[in-house]
C-alpha cells in the first residue's frame, strides 16, 4: 500500500502543525499511491552542528503509523555525510532518531543512531533503545522529546527526563574532531506502515473513518550550545524544559520556512 509525502498532508491551524495521514489515491510519476503522508524539515533552510534540538508533539493513538523527530546530516545519505564517530573503527552516525513511537511499543517509544562505514555504505550498525517515557506519551496531549547533542555523548530526553545517552569515542577518519563532521537538520513526519498491518509499528488500529490520522506539533526548538573552552559533565547538561520557557518557536509562525 504505497504512500509518498505531499504538502496536501501538512495542514496549519489553530497555532500548531498537523501532520497528517490521508487516506486519498492518487497517481505520481506512473505509480499509484494509496495514501498521503505529511512531513517538515528545516533542509535547506537551515542546519545546526551539534546543541539542542526540541519538540513538542501530540501523538496519536494509533499503531500502525510512525510518527517521527529525527535529524540527518546535510548533503546526503550514509559514506561521508556524518555527525560524529561510533565506538567501530571507521564508521560514523548519519541519522539520528530522536522518537519513533507506536502505541505497539507498549508505551514507550524508540530512539536510535544509525552508522555507515565512512568508506563504504554496505556496512551498518545501529545503537537503538526502547525506552519508557515518564508518563503516558499517547494521552493526547502534547509531550516535549529532545536531544542534546554534545563532545561527548548524546544525551536523550522525554519530558524534561533524561531516557538514555550513548558516548562518542572519536574514531576512524573524524579523529579528534569537535562534536561531528556535518551540520544536521530535523525533519518531522509520520509514516504508514507501507506492507500492510504487520510491520514492527503493530498491527493497524485504525479503520477508515479514523483518517485523517493526524500527529500534531505545537513548537521545535533548535540552538546551539556554545562549546569552546567548556568541559561538559552531566551537572551542566541543559535541562530540557527550561529552553522552550524562555523563547519558544511556534511551528504556526515558522512552518512555510520549514
Amino acid at each position: 500500500m504505497p504512500a509518498y509525502f505531499d504538502q496536501e498532508a501538512v495542514e496549519v491551524s489553530n497555532g500548531t502543525v498537523k501532520l497528517n495521514v490521508i487516506n486519498k489515491k492518487s497517481t505520481l510519476r506512473g505509480q499509484d499511491f494509496h495514501y498521503k503522508l505529511g512531513g517538515i524539515s528545516t533542509a535547506g533552510k537551515y542546519l545546526q552542528q551539534g546543541g539542542c534540538y526540541i519538540a513538542s508533539i501530540k501523538l496519536p493513538n494509533y499503531s500502525g503509523i510512525c510518527p517521527a523527530f529525527w535529524l540527518l546530516a546535510e548533503g546526503g545519505y550514509g559514506q561521508g555525510h556524518t555527525f560524529f564517530d561510533s565506538n567501530a573503527p571507521s564508521k560514523g552516525c548519519c541519522e539520528i532518531d530522536i522518537i519513533e513511537s507506536s502505541p505497539a511499543f507498549g508505551g514507550g517509544y524508540s530512539i536510535a543512531e544509525h552508522y555507515y562505514d565512512l568508506n563504504a555504505d554496505s556496512a551498518h550498525t545501529s545503537k537503538s533503545n526502547m525506552v519508557t517515557p515518564p508518563a503516558d506519551i499517547y494521552d493526547g496531549e502534547f509531550h516535549t522529546f529532545g536531544l542534546v547533542d554534545l563532545p561527548d555523548a548524546s544525551y536523550y530526553y522525554c519530558d524534561g527526563e533524561l531516557m538514555v545517552s550513548y558516548p562518542h569515542t572519536y574514531t576512524g577518519d573524524n579523529n579528534g574532531a569537535a562534536i561531528g563532521v556535518k551540520k544536521s537538520y530535523m525533519i518531522l513526519s509520520v509514516a504508514i506502515n507501507a506492507n500492510g498491518p504487520n510491520e514492527w509499528t503493530g498491527s493497524w488500529s485504525f479503520t477508515e473513518k479514523d483518517f485523517p490520522l493526524t500527529t500534531e506539533v505545537d513548537w521545535v526548538n533548535m540552538f546551539f550550545i556554545g562549546l569552546a573552552g567548556r568541559t561538559w559533565t552531566k551537572a551542566t547538561i541543559p535541562e530540557m524544559n527550561r529552553p522552550h520557557k524562555a523563547a519558544p518557536v511556534s511551528v504556526n509562525a515558522r512552518a512555510r520556512e520549514l
